[in-house]
């Protein structure tokens, strides 16, 4: 649906901390079949949502980054999975942004603002930009190589 409303390549986000995408992180649907329950989650390519779909159209980016930043990333990843109750899906900011109006949320998120808000608070990127007004497609203009486009199932069979 977002797709269709936005015209947008590429409509999630997520951070990983392996190459081959063993795992994921972000802000996505709660329930397999239920996309309006979204909350934040650990992804993995064969289960949930992913598992359903015959193929995942996506790409892949790679980002440089220090051992301290690298470090304070899975930090800032690890304590929203220690205190996942804490945090909430940012409906109110998926809404405005459609109007480009930003919303300030500290707990709330969508998947593209909870990967802009762990690269910037990492120092990987500037954090200039408006959390709540990132798409996946801003992801793009930050600072890396894209390795992979394609189907991202095939891509973690490689």
């Amino acid at each position: 649906a977002i797709h269709i409303l936005t015209g947008s390549r590429y409509t999630h986000a997520a951070i990983s901390f392996d190459a081959d995408l063993r795992e994921m992180f972000s802000f996505g649907r709660r329930y397999t079949r239920n996309p309006f329950l979204g909350c934040f989650r650990r992804e993995q390519l064969h289960t949930g949502v992913y598992g359903i779909a015959p193929t995942l159209p996506g790409a892949v980016l790679e980002i440089a980054v220090s051992r301290t930043e690298y470090e304070k990333a899975r930090e800032f990843v690890d304590v929203f999975s220690r205190h996942s109750k804490w945090f909430g899906y940012n409906y109110l900011g998926l809404f405005m942004a459609a109007f480009g109006i930003a919303t300030r949320d500290g707990r709330r998120f969508v998947c593209s603002e909870f990967v802009y808000f762990i690269l910037s608070r990492s120092g990987i990127c500037d954090g200039k930009r408006r959390r709540s007004l990132v798409t996946p497609q801003d992801l793009f203009t930050l600072a890396g190589d894209v390795i992979y486009t394609g189907d991202l199932k095939r891509y973690a069979a490689v």
